[in-house]
Protein backbone atom coordinates (compact mmCIF):
# COMPACT_ATOMS: atom_id res chain seq x y z
CA UNK A 1 0.00 0.00 0.00
CA UNK A 2 1.29 3.28 -0.68
CA UNK A 3 1.56 5.57 2.26
CA UNK A 4 1.64 9.15 3.67
CA UNK A 5 3.27 10.34 6.18
CA UNK A 6 1.31 11.95 9.19
CA UNK A 7 2.64 12.76 13.22
CA UNK A 8 -0.03 11.41 15.72
CA UNK A 9 0.34 11.56 19.34
CA UNK A 10 -0.47 9.25 21.86
CA UNK A 11 -1.27 10.05 25.90
CA UNK A 12 -1.88 7.16 27.69
CA UNK A 13 -2.25 6.58 32.13
CA UNK A 14 -0.99 3.88 33.98
CA UNK A 15 -3.53 1.81 33.43
CA UNK A 16 -4.20 2.03 29.56
CA UNK A 17 -0.35 1.37 28.99
CA UNK A 18 -1.24 -1.86 27.10
CA UNK A 19 -3.50 -0.34 24.95
CA UNK A 20 -1.03 2.56 23.64
CA UNK A 21 1.65 0.29 22.95
CA UNK A 22 -0.93 -1.52 20.55
CA UNK A 23 -1.94 1.36 18.62
CA UNK A 24 1.68 2.56 18.21
CA UNK A 25 2.42 -0.37 16.70
CA UNK A 26 -0.66 -0.34 14.24
CA UNK A 27 -0.44 2.89 13.51
CA UNK A 28 3.91 2.86 12.90
CA UNK A 29 2.65 -0.17 10.58
CA UNK A 30 0.54 1.99 8.51
CA UNK A 31 3.58 4.54 8.44
CA UNK A 32 2.13 7.08 10.75
CA UNK A 33 5.14 8.66 12.70
CA UNK A 34 4.01 8.19 16.59
CA UNK A 35 4.81 9.80 19.81
CA UNK A 36 3.71 7.83 22.40
CA UNK A 37 3.48 9.94 25.94
CA UNK A 38 3.16 8.18 29.35
CA UNK A 39 2.49 10.69 31.87
CA UNK A 40 3.15 9.08 34.94
CA UNK A 41 3.30 12.00 36.96
CA UNK A 42 0.88 14.35 38.15
CA UNK A 43 2.51 17.17 36.46
CA UNK A 44 3.35 15.33 33.20
CA UNK A 45 -0.54 14.97 32.73
CA UNK A 46 -0.84 19.29 32.88
CA UNK A 47 1.97 19.93 30.36
CA UNK A 48 -0.03 17.18 27.84
CA UNK A 49 -2.93 18.98 28.53
CA UNK A 50 -1.30 22.04 27.65
CA UNK A 51 0.11 21.27 24.36
CA UNK A 52 3.68 20.37 25.04
CA UNK A 53 3.77 17.84 22.50
CA UNK A 54 5.04 17.63 19.15
CA UNK A 55 3.17 19.10 15.91
CA UNK A 56 0.06 16.22 15.30
CA UNK A 57 -2.78 15.91 12.74
CA UNK A 58 -4.30 13.40 15.58
CA UNK A 59 -4.16 13.30 19.27
CA UNK A 60 -5.31 9.75 20.94
CA UNK A 61 -5.82 9.87 24.64
CA UNK A 62 -6.23 6.49 26.36
CA UNK A 63 -7.66 6.42 29.30
CA UNK A 64 -11.15 5.83 31.59
CA UNK A 65 -14.16 7.66 31.87
CA UNK A 66 -17.42 7.74 34.16
CA UNK A 67 -20.42 9.41 34.94
CA UNK A 68 -24.14 9.55 33.86
CA UNK A 69 -24.67 12.99 33.99
CA UNK A 70 -23.80 15.93 32.43
CA UNK A 71 -22.54 17.30 35.73
CA UNK A 72 -20.81 14.04 36.76
CA UNK A 73 -19.11 13.31 33.54
CA UNK A 74 -15.10 13.06 34.23
CA UNK A 75 -12.18 11.47 32.83
CA UNK A 76 -10.24 9.76 35.27
CA UNK A 77 -6.15 9.80 34.13
CA UNK A 78 -4.67 7.30 36.68
CA UNK A 79 -0.77 9.34 37.78
CA UNK A 80 1.31 9.75 40.77
CA UNK A 81 1.83 12.83 43.01
CA UNK A 82 3.65 13.26 46.13
CA UNK A 83 0.98 13.95 48.96
CA UNK A 84 2.22 17.94 49.45
CA UNK A 85 3.94 18.00 45.87
CA UNK A 86 7.08 17.93 47.05
CA UNK A 87 8.73 16.26 44.43
CA UNK A 88 12.22 16.17 45.61
CA UNK A 89 11.40 13.48 48.10
CA UNK A 90 11.85 9.82 47.99
CA UNK A 91 9.27 8.80 49.96
CA UNK A 92 5.48 9.96 50.06
CA UNK A 93 4.35 8.81 46.42
CA UNK A 94 0.91 7.92 46.19
CA UNK A 95 -1.62 7.06 43.15
CA UNK A 96 -3.69 9.50 42.27
CA UNK A 97 -6.52 10.27 39.87
CA UNK A 98 -6.33 13.44 37.72
CA UNK A 99 -10.09 14.11 37.15
CA UNK A 100 -10.85 16.23 33.82
CA UNK A 101 -14.43 17.96 33.69
CA UNK A 102 -16.34 19.34 30.91
CA UNK A 103 -15.98 22.57 32.65
CA UNK A 104 -12.37 21.86 33.97
CA UNK A 105 -11.28 22.13 30.23
CA UNK A 106 -10.82 25.58 29.32
CA UNK A 107 -8.50 25.74 32.65
CA UNK A 108 -6.29 22.60 31.75
CA UNK A 109 -6.11 22.74 27.84
CA UNK A 110 -3.84 24.89 25.92
CA UNK A 111 -2.59 24.83 22.17
CA UNK A 112 -4.83 22.12 21.11
CA UNK A 113 -3.36 19.97 18.13
CA UNK A 114 -5.71 18.52 14.87
CA UNK A 115 -7.99 16.15 15.35
CA UNK A 116 -8.82 14.17 19.19
CA UNK A 117 -9.83 10.83 19.29
CA UNK A 118 -10.65 10.13 23.16
CA UNK A 119 -11.10 6.52 24.18
CA UNK A 120 -12.73 7.23 27.71
CA UNK A 121 -16.48 5.48 28.20
CA UNK A 122 -19.60 8.25 27.32
CA UNK A 123 -16.46 10.90 26.18
CA UNK A 124 -18.57 11.08 23.31
CA UNK A 125 -21.65 12.81 25.06
CA UNK A 126 -22.75 16.38 24.40
CA UNK A 127 -20.89 18.22 27.21
CA UNK A 128 -17.85 17.10 25.99
CA UNK A 129 -17.61 18.03 22.10
CA UNK A 130 -19.09 21.17 23.26
CA UNK A 131 -15.92 21.52 25.15
CA UNK A 132 -13.54 20.43 23.56
CA UNK A 133 -14.18 21.84 20.28
CA UNK A 134 -14.62 25.46 22.18
CA UNK A 135 -10.94 24.42 23.55
CA UNK A 136 -9.40 24.49 19.67
CA UNK A 137 -9.65 21.02 18.72
CA UNK A 138 -10.21 20.60 14.45
CA UNK A 139 -12.50 18.28 15.34
CA UNK A 140 -13.71 15.53 18.55
CA UNK A 141 -14.00 11.48 17.72
CA UNK A 142 -15.27 9.45 21.26
CA UNK A 143 -17.90 6.91 22.17
CA UNK A 144 -21.13 8.13 23.46
CA UNK A 145 -22.29 4.56 25.25
CA UNK A 146 -21.63 4.33 29.32
CA UNK A 147 -19.76 1.36 28.22
CA UNK A 148 -17.51 0.33 25.17
CA UNK A 149 -14.96 -2.83 24.68
CA UNK A 150 -11.40 -1.83 24.81
CA UNK A 151 -11.06 -3.87 21.63
CA UNK A 152 -13.92 -2.55 20.04
CA UNK A 153 -12.22 0.80 20.18
CA UNK A 154 -8.73 -0.43 19.06
CA UNK A 155 -10.58 -1.75 15.80
CA UNK A 156 -12.16 1.29 15.30
CA UNK A 157 -9.15 3.68 15.40
CA UNK A 158 -7.29 0.99 13.44
CA UNK A 159 -10.13 1.39 10.92
CA UNK A 160 -10.28 4.76 11.13
CA UNK A 161 -6.07 5.60 10.14
CA UNK A 162 -6.77 2.67 7.86
CA UNK A 163 -9.44 4.76 5.53
CA UNK A 164 -7.04 7.91 6.08
CA UNK A 165 -4.91 6.20 3.54
CA UNK A 166 -7.19 4.85 1.07
CA UNK A 167 -7.27 8.24 -0.84
CA UNK A 168 -3.93 7.15 -2.03
CA UNK A 169 -5.06 4.45 -3.56
CA UNK A 170 -3.21 0.85 -3.48
CA UNK A 171 -0.26 1.23 -5.08
CA UNK A 172 0.66 -2.83 -4.59
CA UNK A 173 -1.76 -3.95 -5.56
CA UNK A 174 -2.38 -2.20 -8.44
CA UNK A 175 1.45 -3.53 -9.60
CA UNK A 176 0.13 -6.70 -8.23
CA UNK A 177 -2.50 -7.40 -10.81
CA UNK A 178 -0.35 -5.60 -13.42
CA UNK A 179 1.95 -8.22 -13.11
CA UNK A 180 -0.42 -11.15 -13.03
CA UNK A 181 -2.36 -10.05 -16.53
CA UNK A 182 1.53 -9.44 -17.66
CA UNK A 183 2.41 -12.90 -16.75
CA UNK A 184 0.13 -15.27 -18.83
CA UNK A 185 0.82 -13.19 -22.15
CA UNK A 186 4.86 -14.19 -21.22
CA UNK A 187 4.08 -17.32 -20.63
CA UNK A 188 1.63 -17.84 -23.91
CA UNK A 189 4.77 -16.39 -26.24
CA UNK A 190 7.92 -18.49 -24.60
CA UNK A 191 5.28 -21.16 -24.92
CA UNK A 192 4.62 -20.50 -28.68
CA UNK A 193 8.54 -19.94 -29.07
CA UNK A 194 9.30 -23.44 -27.38
CA UNK A 195 6.32 -24.90 -29.99
CA UNK A 196 7.94 -23.43 -33.18
CA UNK A 197 11.50 -24.46 -32.03
CA UNK A 198 10.02 -27.99 -31.58
CA UNK A 199 8.05 -28.22 -34.58
CA UNK A 200 12.05 -26.50 -36.75
CA UNK A 201 13.87 -29.12 -34.76
CA UNK A 202 11.17 -32.02 -36.16
CA UNK A 203 11.11 -30.74 -39.31
CA UNK A 204 15.39 -31.18 -39.96
CA UNK A 205 14.77 -34.86 -38.66
CA UNK A 206 12.46 -35.14 -40.96
CA UNK A 207 14.28 -33.62 -43.89
CA UNK A 208 17.64 -35.43 -42.88
CA UNK A 209 16.18 -38.70 -42.24
CA UNK A 210 14.77 -38.60 -46.04
CA UNK A 211 18.31 -37.61 -47.49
Amino acid sequence: MKRFSSHVVIGCDIEMRDTAEVLRSILEAFSFRVHLYHPAHYRNVLEFLKGEIPECDHVILCCHGDGDTEDNLHLNIEVIRQADDQDEKKNGWQKFTFKLTPKSIPQYIENPKGTLICMACGSGREAWVKSFLSAGYKAYIAPAEDYVDNNASILFITSFFYHLTMHLGDYTNRVYRRERRSRPQHRRMHTTSMALACSSTLSTSSHQQAA
